[in-house]
């Protein structure tokens, strides 16, 4: 994907065409440095993705988590 917004990911998301956790990662990524880049830091759309990168980051520890714990008990 050349362009990476919200709405394009959750379409994705229902679609099911992620097929690696790092093809999401990667857009959310996108966004959030687009989200920088072509805003002055301090922004409120600056801010805000910052705190959407930290939102999806905590969650993907959260997945990571919850996959080590299952496989650990096979």
């Amino acid at each position: 994907m050349l362009f990476a917004d919200l709405k394009t990911v959750e379409q994705r998301l229902h679609q099911g065409q992620y097929e690696k956790l790092a093809e999401f990662i990667g857009d959310m990524m996108k966004i959030t440095e687009n989200c920088r880049y072509y805003n002055p830091p301090g922004a409120a759309i600056a801010k805000t993705a910052e705190n959407l990168e930290s939102f999806v980051a905590q969650k993907i520890l959260a997945v990571r988590d919850r996959i080590l714990d299952t496989s650990n008990k096979k």
